[in-house]
């Protein structure tokens, strides 16, 4: 099926697909240098700009991860010194993160370049159009969390399968 065949929505979500996936390479792109990639940047992002040190299970949220993929990647910059665990007040199973020292460096660095790029970006992309897609995508969002069901699977008993009395 062609893709002038697909409803508008549908055709949203495509195109979100694809975005991801470009923004994804673009960013692996340009963290190389540091010894990084999209998805560690993405977690230096979240705990940079979270209103206070997150856990990995705010990371997740933030970012649209399962807790388990941010969890992955937290390790990974805890053991490349640019995360730092510290104790979380409300739960002290599940630690909150800060950024470290180097890790304020590392991200500033990024965001500089990132930056460069955005500006190339901003001359091919309309304000008006940039804030179109922007309103689309956030109601896109609103509407998928609001029929979103959680994956549970069925629990089936296996009561004397493959044996025979």
């Amino acid at each position: 099926m062609g893709q002038e065949l697909l409803d508008p929505i549908s055709q949203l979500a495509l195109h979100v697909f694809r975005a991801q996936q470009s923004l994804s390479s673009v960013g692996d792109a340009l963290t190389l240098q540091w010894g990084m990639t999209s998805a560690k940047w993405k977690i230096l992002g979240a705990v940079e700009l979270s209103d206070s040190p997150p856990s990995a299970s705010g990371i997740a949220r933030i970012m649209g991860l399962t807790r388990q993929a941010a969890t992955k990647q937290i390790n990974l910059l805890v053991d490349q010194g640019l995360l730092a665990p510290r104790d979380n007040p409300l739960d002290a199973r599940a630690a909150v993160y800060t950024l470290s020292p180097e890790g304020k460096t590392t991200y500033a660095a990024i965001s500089s370049a990132w930056a460069q790029r955005v500006e190339v970006l901003r001359g091919a992309i309309s304000d008006a159009d940039i804030a179109s897609a922007l309103s689309a995508l956030e109601q896109l969002v609103v509407q998928l969390e609001k029929i979103r069901t959680p994956a549970t699977p069925k629990r089936t008993t296996r009561k004397n399968q493959g044996t025979q009395k």
